[in-house]
């Protein structure tokens, strides 16, 4: 007789459905377009854990976008009539020569409402305390609309004045509370891409305690010191009161002053004597506002620079400015050369 049919397998599709592939628990996303503002996104921590998918696109399949490299944040600085402007062509020469995509700009300014407010800044009389608030608004703009997408898309910023200029001028020039300008600056430089070796906005509210201090009493240090610890306590509660509200209205919780600023990776500091810079304007141009300010607030200003070069000396580099025109320019380009990064791209 012949042999029996083979049993049925009860795990076999019936005849004519198509069987069910087994279905991937952790598909491969789709690539996501690459901005130059955000990392790009990996394939899979951990394609060796993925299982079986006879889908699946090897992780080898397409090369790897390279990182864009950050630009670089230099800024000039130096009291009207210093002639920092006068090195500034040549120092962007430089860079350009060097390779380096790069935007020119300055402060206040550098957008259309920072140039605004740059107007009003420059020829309406008013105190201390608004013209430090004109200048924080106007920089936070140029910080969101200019410096900070610039330097993330790879390009350099050489500025004409940036947050030191306010310490020395609102600060030392105006005798405004440094500890208030320290608060002003973490609020508008936080969130934003850094320098390298950035400070945090606790060590700039304790350098601007150190500034203050210098040369005073040990008493009056130690009351700048706690100027500054409360105004970090009010900047924390402050900042997070004006944070992004949701559609409750809550409250988003603000970042620590931990969170690095946005600092200049180098800052050219040009002194000179305020009498011969005083000499330079006259023969120059009309005094704007802060220009026909007298010799002792000049003096004043210059020792604020001073203050913030002791302060920063990583950073800012002093430049004698009192020597003639082609030493100063060769010293500037000098102490730009040395820095590791100025290098040829």
């Amino acid at each position: 007789m012949p042999p029996p049919p083979p049993a049925a397998d009860a795990t076999a599709a019936p005849t004519g459905v198509r069987p069910v592939l087994p279905v991937d628990p952790d598909p491969v996303p789709d690539p996501a377009p690459f901005s130059p503002f955000r990392p790009s996104r990996a394939v899979h921590p951990d394609p060796a854990s993925r299982g079986p998918n006879p889908t699946a696109v090897p992780a080898d399949a397409s090369p790897a976008v390279p990182a864009v490299a950050r630009g670089r944040f230099i800024t000039v600085e130096g009291i009207d009539g210093a002639g920092k402007s006068s090195h500034v062509q040549a120092l962007a020469e430089a860079i350009e020569a060097a390779g380096h995509p790069l935007l020119r700009t300055r402060e206040p300014g550098g957008t259309e409402l920072a140039e605004a407010l740059r107007a009003l800044f420059l020829h309406r009389e008013m105190d201390a305390l608004t013209e430090a608030l004109l200048v924080f608004a106007a920089r936070r703009d140029h910080l969101q609309r200019v410096i900070a997408p610039a330097l993330a898309a790879g390009t350099w910023v050489l500025c004409d004045r940036f947050t030191d200029a306010t310490f020395a001028y609102q600060g030392a020039g105006r005798g405004f509370d440094t500890a208030v300008l320290a608060t002003l600056e973490t609020w508008v430089s936080r969130g934003l891409p850094t320098a390298e070796g950035g400070e945090s906005g606790e060590s700039a509210l304790a350098a601007a305690a150190a500034v203050a201090g210098e040369g005073g009493s040990p008493a009056a240090a130690a009351a700048t010191a706690a100027t500054a610890a409360t105004a970090a306590t009010a900047a924390t509660g402050a900042i997070g009161a004006i944070g992004a509200t949701g559609a409750t209205g809550a409250v988003a919780p603000a970042a620590p002053l931990a969170e690095p600023l946005l600092q200049p990776d180098l800052t050219l500091w040009f002194d000179v004597d305020p009498a011969e810079a005083a000499r330079r304007r006259a023969a120059a141009r009309e005094a704007d506002r802060l220009e026909a300010e007298d010799l002792a607030f000049f003096d004043r200003v210059r020792d604020g620079y001073a203050r913030r070069a002791a302060a920063h000396p990583q950073r800012i580099q002093r430049i004698d400015a009192g020597r003639p025109l082609d030493e100063v320019r060769a010293a500037a380009l000098a102490a730009l050369a040395a820095r590791p990064w100025a290098t040829a791209t």
